[in-house]
């Protein structure tokens, strides 16, 4: 390349204005080579590693055709400059993960929130009286799948009572969703892991249900005593025929005998009824089941 760049040529030797512009033009073409030559071995020695990147001065012509190509080749609101082109800043806000969980926790419906951490917190008192103090989210599914079928049966209210049903499924879904927002992936409901817990979850809400315990209570509403005039009036309760003899037996045992459903007026048996008599010595009847 050093072969190819002409040596200057003095001016003192131009004879006239012919021979300066000869001069000129020749020293025009001299500093362009050299700019050239220049160029050249910077980028060589970069490519031999033998100086750094900063180091390299472009020429000012090449460098605007650099731009020039970016330019026409670059996609988007040709307003925006490559910086905000690459961090997506005039479009796009960083997010990070912690930013996402907040963002879940500032939008969850607050009764939810505050059902979830209740009955955990129920769950740790039971789990900590039986001996066991790790965190939900730490538990292998299947000897979580055993404590929770022991924590379903064992758990009692504060006064030592049993819990309604829906109370109990409450707590399993209370349990899952504080163990999905603890990053662990699972279904109580569907998981084959916790078919044992599922199992002793429904038969236990059976038993409650039997007890009279659920949305039906084990106690027959108040019938208003107009509504029950009119039934007599009607001979649809009383003794004036058999079927309302049968009515007026069976609304008795529903209202004062808390029978609720027809299992329980079939299963009636004469020794379930005691005659007893009171202070004044009035008797009644006492249903012992």
């Amino acid at each position: 390349m050093a072969g190819l760049v002409p040596a200057k040529i003095s001016d003192r030797y131009a004879k006239n204005g012919e021979d300066m512009l000869d001069v000129l033009s020749h020293d025009i073409m001299r500093y362009e080579m050299l700019a050239e030559k220049e160029t050249f071995d910077a980028l060589t020695s970069v490519l031999q590693g033998e100086q750094s990147h900063d180091n390299v001065e472009l020429h000012e012509i090449e460098v605007n055709r650099l731009n020039n190509d970016n330019n026409n080749n670059d996609e988007g609101d040709p307003t925006e400059t490559h910086e905000q082109r690459d961090t997506g800043s005039s479009r796009f806000r960083s997010v990070s993960n912690e930013d996402t969980d907040e963002f879940l926790r500032k939008n969850v419906n607050k009764n939810t929130d505050y059902k979830t951490r209740s009955d955990v917190k129920t769950f740790y008192t039971w789990a900590q009286q039986v001996g066991e103090f790790r965190e939900l989210q730490m538990i292998p599914f299947k000897e979580l799948d055993a404590i929770l079928a022991r924590f379903y049966l064992g758990v009692r209210n504060k006064e030592g009572q049993e819990y309604e049903p829906d109370t109990l499924t409450g707590f399993q879904n209370s349990i899952e969703r504080h163990l999905k927002n603890n990053k662990v992936v699972v279904d109580l409901k569907r998981n084959d892991d916790f078919s044992h817990s599922r199992k002793v979850l429904e038969a236990k809400r059976k038993q409650l249900k039997q007890e009279g315990k659920g949305n039906k209570r084990n106690r027959a509403e108040p019938i208003d005593t107009q509504e029950i005039q009119n039934l007599y009036d009607k001979q649809l309760l009383g003794s004036a025929n058999p079927t309302s003899l049968l009515n007026t037996v069976w609304l008795n045992n529903g209202v004062f005998f808390g029978f609720r459903g027809r299992q329980e007026h079939a299963s009636l048996l004469l020794g379930d009824l005691t005659m007893k008599q009171d202070s004044n010595g009035k008797e009644y009847v006492e249903f012992n089941g």
